[in-house]
C-alpha cells in the first residue's frame, strides 16, 4: 500500500499531544468506510498499547458508511 496515502499540510490542522496525565481519555477515530473493522481495531490496539495513560482510554469509531 505504499504510495497510496499522502500527508497534506493544512493551516486549519492543530496538533494536540496526548497527555499521560489524563485519567479518563476518549479517542475518536474517523474513517470513511467500515468493512471488516480491521483498520479500526488496529488503530485502537496501537493507541492502547503505545499511549501511556493513567487509565485505559476509551476508543470510538466514527464512520461514514458500512460495506
Amino acid at each position: 500500500m505504499r504510495g497510496n496515502f499522502a500527508s497534506v499540510a493544512s493551516e486549519s490542522f492543530s496538533e494536540r499531544t496526548l497527555s499521560n496525565e489524563s485519567t479518563h481519555s476518549k479517542i475518536i477515530i474517523i474513517d470513511d468506510i467500515y468493512t471488516t473493522g480491521s483498520t479500526l481495531d488496529e488503530c485502537a490496539r496501537v493507541l492502547r498499547n503505545t499511549a501511556t495513560f493513567k487509565a485505559q482510554p476509551e476508543v470510538y469509531g466514527l464512520l461514514w458508511a458500512r460495506s
